[in-house]
């Protein structure tokens, strides 16, 4: 089996910012119209480098699911509500003996996490002659760098 590991224009993520709780595309591009038309294609990946996807049958059909983008020689594998759990993992992609691999590392530039209202707490005093405001955010990422202007 060949093995093509971060190639450019191989296996890339789609979604870009990847924000945590909802889909996620990865794009596996074929380097040729043979490859693109091979008969098995397989994608493996995920915390245990798990059987994901066999020729768009997927192994769990509510958190994954591949899409054929003829025109482009590709197919793309979305996951479904994305967590943390999915981040940090090797994926790959196989087109009959050809795999293309990368893995999803979370950093700053390309992941996000958004929290919802319930995950938000604020709350207000006075003491003395100071005002005080405090903001409470269970989960966040990346951390933010607040200020605040009083006027």
């Amino acid at each position: 089996m060949t093995k093509k590991y971060d190639q450019a224009g191989q296996l890339t993520l789609s979604t870009k910012p990847v924000i945590f709780g909802r889909n996620v595309s990865m794009a596996c591009t074929a380097s040729s119209v043979n490859e693109f038309k091979s008969p098995s294609r397989i994608w493996n990946g995920g915390k245990e480098y798990g059987l994901l996807v066999v020729n768009g049958a997927s192994t769990n059909p509510w958190k994954y699911k591949e899409n054929k983008d003829s025109p482009r020689k590709r197919y793309i594998l979305e996951i479904t509500d994305f967590h943390t759990d999915d981040g940090n993992e090797l994926y790959s992609c196989t087109y009959g003996f050809v795999q293309y691999k990368t893995n999803l590392t979370i950093n700053e530039d390309v992941y996000e996490y958004h929290p919802n209202k319930s995950e938000i707490g604020v709350s207000n005093y006075q003491l003395d002659e100071t005002i005080v405001l405090d903001l409470y955010i269970h989960t966040i990422f990346p951390i933010p760098k607040c200020y605040a202007n009083i006027m």
